[in-house]
């Protein structure tokens, strides 16, 4: 608990608002938090003045209510809500792995475990909703856990906890809508695997559904009859209907977490397919060579919970990696078990501490050339930026001093316990150099500041600016320009924001032509998006007719 709240928190402000999402969110609850749009605002949310209908309320009251002390939503209260629910993952992980498993070290070695994976960590510190998502569904099958075992040991349900699972889904659905009821479909697909449908009735009491859809249905009708014409359509049609079975931003074929689930589990990917597979054959246990009652459950439980969420995001047509970030916990935990497993055996498997020591070595001569500067020339290119050496050097005294502890304690003087200790520990330390070194150097290059201020020169506080075929910009723009933003899509739109006033616009180089070809122009400034570049634009003359 204390590595995570360290590691989530420390420096949470210093860097800008990446794009997409976090500005965007941070702008949303700065419009609440305002009272631009008067009490019905903190119902209706709105973006760039307009009424925004792609997620719930729930991470905006929160970030929006941080932040009524300090007079805006700055990056810190932004993020904040995230980084919380990141810190309580860990310690319900920790907490659970000791009743999930008959050794008390797995909860340790899995919370230890998931802060090593950089998606996790990375997420729970930016102004995102998949890390206080996942701490809903885990709260929620934690919940579930607990009925089912004193249901099974005393034939009573616990009204408490059966609250509690329904209730968790209920938060969920409130930051991340209908998503957030996969760990209903957790729970039945365990039940039935392991027969015994006849306890769904007892899971799913008639209030169940009232205390997880009740707060939701409140706020959506709320919404709806306080927004304009078009609004449901959009909030159902696009946001759930085109989403599912289309995609309307991140499009991806069927098969696109079987690659991209492996390469967020980082560095520990192979530890946790090695747990699949122990899961799968069912371990015996040590007096009767039999499978274990218990602990069979627990691993039908944690596949159910990790297959559901694959199986569902998998045949949607929208996909993002960071939409499995719920099923970390259980993988977590599955690759935390193998591991206790090898403890038992003493010594960890050659091709985990041989394949661990090449990788620390080779991250240790990366360091080591990055210091001298060789070979940075075959970097992705970072613009402007300019990688620190302190970086350089502290991943390379990382993977050398981890290397030699590895050999240390497998060859020279094995210890099996150190030995884990010590890959639980070493990804950690990198992602501390990733996130205080490498990020802070990257930072202009990822934020869209320097352009808001730029065009916040050139624009009165009351006039707009126009964000022409960049619309996932437009939150990032007003944010920190502290003027409108109105994105636009094609030459009609354009000629009417310039017919209605408008003096300066964001706009792609290559539209270039097509803006010259519209009206008299001024290219006030040249700023780079990665290898993209974006004109700055100030209007001379009218629209030609």
């Amino acid at each position: 608990m204390l590595i995570a709240t360290g590691l989530f928190l420390f420096q949470l402000g210093q860097l800008d608002l990446w794009t997409p999402d976090e500005p965007r969110y941070a702008q949303v609850a700065e419009e609440m938090r305002s009272f631009e749009h008067g009490a019905k605002g903190v119902v209706l949310m709105h973006l760039n003045g307009q009424p925004y209908s792609q997620k719930p309320p729930l991470y905006y009251w929160m970030a929006s209510a941080l932040s009524i002390p300090f007079g805006h939503v700055g990056h810190w209260q932004a993020r904040l809500p995230s980084a919380l629910a990141g810190i309580a993952v860990i310690g319900l992980i920790a907490i659970w792995g000791r009743r999930l498993y008959p050794k008390p070290e797995v909860g340790l070695i899995a919370s230890m475990l998931l802060l090593g994976v950089f998606r996790f960590t990375h997420q729970a510190r930016r102004a995102q909703l998949d890390v206080a998502l996942t701490l809903c569904v885990l709260l929620a099958l934690l919940a579930f856990w607990s009925v089912d075992r004193r249901h099974d040991s005393t034939s009573s349900v616990s009204k408490g906890a059966l609250f509690g699972l329904h209730a968790a889904v209920g938060l969920g659905l409130m930051i991340k809508g209908p998503v957030a009821a996969l760990p209903y479909l957790v729970i039945i697909l365990f039940l039935t695997w392991e027969r015994r449908t006849a306890d769904l009735r007892k899971i799913f009491p008639w209030w169940g559904a009232l205390v997880a859809l009740g707060p939701l249905m409140l706020w959506f009708s709320a919404s709806v009859l306080l927004a304009p014409e078009g609004y449901l359509s959009e909030a159902a049609g696009e946001n759930l209907w085109s989403r599912f079975f289309s995609g309307v931003s991140h499009p991806r074929p069927i098969y696109y977490f079987l690659y991209q689930l492996p390469l967020d589990l980082i560095p520990w990917t192979p530890v946790v397919l090695a747990g699949i597979i122990f899961a799968l054959r069912t371990p015996t246990s040590a007096e009767t060579h039999r499978p274990s009652r218990n602990q069979r459950s627990t691993n039908r439980f944690l596949l159910a919970w990790v297959g559901t969420f694959f199986a569902f995001f998998s045949i949607s047509a929208e996909k993002r990696g960071l939409y499995l970030l719920p099923t970390f916990p259980a993988l977590a935990l599955i690759g935390a078990g193998w591991l206790s497993h090898q403890l038992d055996l003493r010594r960890l498997p050659l091709w985990l501490s041989g394949g661990a020591f090449f990788v620390l070595l080779t991250v240790g001569v990366a360091g080591l050339l990055g210091t001298m500067e060789i070979g940075l020339d075959a970097l992705p290119a970072m613009g402007s930026a300019e990688l620190p050496r302190l970086f350089f050097a502290g991943v390379g005294v990382v993977g050398f001093l981890a290397a030699g502890g590895l050999v240390w304690w497998r060859w020279l003087k094995p210890d099996s316990g150190r030995e884990v200790a010590l890959l639980l520990i070493t990804p950690i330390a990198l992602e501390c150099f990733i996130l205080f070194s490498l990020f802070p150097a990257i930072d202009q290059e990822k934020s869209y500041r320097p352009i808001a201020e730029v065009v916040a020169d050139l624009t009165p506080h009351d006039a707009s600016i126009g964000i022409y075929r960049r619309k996932s910009i437009s939150g990032a723009i007003e944010y920190y320009s502290e003027r409108r933003a109105v994105p636009l899509e094609n030459p009609t739109e354009l000629t009417k924001f310039y017919t209605d006033g408008g003096r300066v616009l964001i706009a792609p180089m290559r539209e270039e032509v097509l803006l010259q070809n519209e009206t008299h122009l001024q290219i006030i400034d040249r700023l780079y998006e990665g290898k993209r570049t974006l004109l700055v634009i100030e209007l001379l003359n009218t629209p030609k007719e």
